[in-house]
């Protein structure tokens, strides 16, 4: 029961859950977790690759030296 609370949670699927587990048990089945677990997993594609450019260090002292210019 645990281990379907914390499926239900973790991939935001109580509803769908829900559905599967009425219908294992209308046919007169206990739902098997590692079976729920695969099948409400998230897809491989749906987490989109991210590529972080990091800029070069010697940017980061040209930035600090940079001086107001005119004030007076």
């Amino acid at each position: 029961m645990v281990g379907l609370l914390a499926l239900a949670r973790d991939r935001a699927c109580e509803a769908n859950l829900a559905e599967a587990i009425d219908a294992e048990l209308d046919a007169g089945r206990l739902s098997d977790l590692d079976t729920l677990d695969c099948r409400f997993a998230a897809a491989a594609g749906a987490i989109p690759g991210v590529t972080v450019e990091v800029a070069p260090l010697q940017l980061y002292d040209e930035l600090s030296a940079v001086q107001q210019v005119g004030a007076a």
